[in-house]
């Protein structure tokens, strides 16, 4: 029913993305023919007999590049040969002041009308090199080249080929199956999906690499630079700084993946029905030992784009989600053990791949806490409107199964620390206690200590205008950053509700002051506000905010720091009820800016 538009959705031309990647392979390709090629030379060059020789012309040839220009002679078993090669490379170049020291060295011969000592090939006499030493920065200078731009232009370059393919193959489908979108792709046709977990871990391990690439050359050329300014030094040293966490990060997930290898996803149903259910059983592997409950997510992601200027920014935006908890599971008789999993999916909501210019996919995601690196699987799930939607269904904060974990609102707050007291019906205590967050606050300081660092270094480094600009903006940026750390870690609030009386106090720990009270019938809304990111490995975490406004105008920030949809759900839903205005799922659901 939602597949005839779907060739809007179309891969780009392959054409257009391969003659875009073929240049960077073309370069990458031609630098590492340069240095093999060099390799190679400076290889058999070490083995060459030594031989005077007379150099009859010299000069420096300068520009932004310099290179050393000369003609010589020499004699080898008794016959002579002219050579204008002085060095490996004869290629001009800025890397270091070679060229500048060996023209120096060189002229102090040629002035003097002194011989020098060349280098001739024995199987090739007319074949000789005044200077035969192999060059690390040169060497290095070629990493980048054959690395990043060889990642990026092969990379683009498959990936086209790969996914045109793909799309061949889905757009034969499609022909197939017009009313039946969720049959392009097998896994789905079969109702049997594959973790997505080496997916991202391809993308990590090439952005390592882009990255550190590029960062550690680069980076070994400035500390050897004696002309190099030091604070772009200390500048530069950020990079390969970023690249170790990347490392570390990339090794984690790696570890991810291998101990725990795939999980499958078999739908009861297929596909899951918007305005319905999604439900199946997440088969997992058999040696895990978990620690607590399944944590399971259903997730409705747009790829959004905005266009500022000239230049465009895509970034995933969350439409909808909704997360359970499982604490049961089901086995069968080879062992295998099966999360059950059952969503109630709103009328409404977008379905795979929506009819927008900007494409939609849902995600399933289960975790569990285990002893060394969490479990996690990932899986890619069809939901789409079909002749089974249904007008009206909504987004319950209820269970829905009975393996599924029955928590109070206070055991729901307390997986984001969150302290809550239900004392009576009409009353309730919610405290965002100081130093719930302590990943966040170790990621604040150590970027703070990072820039105020690099501050410091401009400053220390002595007299210059810019180096005291670059030094007072990093530094003020960094203290500004640790600042927050600070603010982050003493940062609490308290909401009080005593009936219809409110009273909302917030601040540093131990100066919260009185706050602010206010009565029910003054809530005009309760939802729910973006509050900030935070990335924890692979991981991006969002984190939100209950707000309040108030008939008077002014927006109150109720309880800070959530993670779980569902939590969320539930506390807008109680909150509601409190206050006495209407429980509208969408309202709840909704999410501000």
């Amino acid at each position: 029913m939602t597949g005839k538009k779907k060739n809007a959705m179309k891969f780009p031309g392959v054409g257009c993305a391969v003659l875009f990647g073929l240049p960077f392979a073309a370069c990458s390709m031609f630098m590492a023919w340069s240095l093999a090629s060099l390799l190679m030379l400076a290889s058999a060059a070490s083995n060459w007999v030594e031989t005077p020789a007379t150099i009859t012309h010299l000069e420096l040839e300068r520009g932004e590049t310099q290179k050393v220009i000369g003609n010589y002679q020499y004699v080898y078993l008794g016959q002579q040969y002219t050579s204008d090669r002085i060095a490996l490379s004869t290629e001009a170049d800025n890397i270091s002041k070679f060229h500048n020291e060996l023209y120096q060295r060189l002229k102090k011969r040629f002035d003097a009308n002194q011989p020098v000592t060349c280098y001739v090939n024995p199987s090739d006499p007319g074949t000789a090199l005044l200077d035969r030493s192999l060059r690390p920065k040169l060497v290095v200078f070629h990493i980048p080249f054959i690395l990043a731009f060889g990642l990026a232009g092969f990379g683009i370059v498959i990936s086209a080929i790969v996914m045109n393919r793909i799309q061949r193959k889905r757009d034969a489908k499609f022909k197939e199956f017009p009313d039946e979108p969720w049959k392009v792709r097998d896994d789905w046709a079969a109702g049997e999906v594959v973790s997505m977990r080496w997916r991202p871990l391809i993308v990590l391990i090439a952005f390592a690499l882009f990255w550190n690439s590029i960062a550690f050359p680069i980076s070994f050329l400035f500390f050897n630079d004696e002309d190099a300014p030091g604070w772009v030094s200390i500048l530069v040293l950020l990079f390969p700084l970023v690249g170790l966490f990347l490392i570390g990060g990339t090794a984690f997930e790696a570890m991810r993946v291998f101990r725990y290898g795939k999980s499958i996803l078999r739908l009861a149903a297929v596909p899951g029905v918007v305005g319905g259910e999604l439900t199946g059983v997440v088969v997992v592997p058999e040696h895990l030992r978990i620690q607590g409950p399944y944590q399971v997510a259903l997730a409705c992601i747009r790829q959004q784009t905005h266009h500022r200027g000239g230049e465009s920014e895509t970034k995933s935006v969350t439409l909808w989600e909704d997360s359970r908890l499982i604490d049961e599971t089901l086995s069968d008789k080879g062992g295998q053990q099966g999360v059950p999993v059952r969503f109630i999916i709103p009328s409404g909501e977008k379905p795979t791949d929506s009819k927008d210019d900007q494409p939609v996919t849902w995600k399933l995601t289960l975790e569990a806490k285990v002893f060394g690196p969490d479990y996690k699987a990932e899986f890619e799930v069809p939901v789409f409107v079909t002749a089974d939607s249904q007008e009206g269904i909504q987004t319950t904060h209820e269970t829905l199964t009975e393996f599924e974990l029955e928590e109070t609102l206070a055991q729901q707050l307390a997986r984001d620390n969150l302290i809550a007291d239900k004392p009576s019906e009409s009353s309730l205590r919610i405290t965002c206690p100081p130093m719930r967050h302590i990943g966040t606050v170790i990621g604040f300081f150590l970027t703070g200590i990072i820039f105020a660092g690099i501050g410091i270094g401009f400053l220390w480094l002595g007299a210059g205008f810019d180096r005291y600009i670059f030094g007072v903006i990093f530094t003020l940026v960094g203290g500004g950053v640790i600042l927050g750390g600070i603010g982050t870690l003493l940062s609490s609030s308290e909401l009080i509700i005593n009936g219809k009386q409110w009273r909302l106090k917030s601040g540093w720990y131990g100066f919260r002051g009185a706050g602010r009270e206010f009565s029910a019938k003054e809530i005009k809304y309760i939802g729910l506000k973006n509050s900030m990111l935070s990335n924890s490995g692979n991981n991006l975490k969002q984190w939100n905010s209950v707000i309040a406004k108030l008939n008077d105008g002014p927006r109150l920030k109720l309880v800070r720091g959530l993670s779980d949809r569902r939590t969320e759900r539930r506390l807008i839903y109680e909150l509601k009820q409190l206050a006495g205005l209407s429980v509208d799922t969408k309202e709840v659901d909704a999410l501000e800016d």
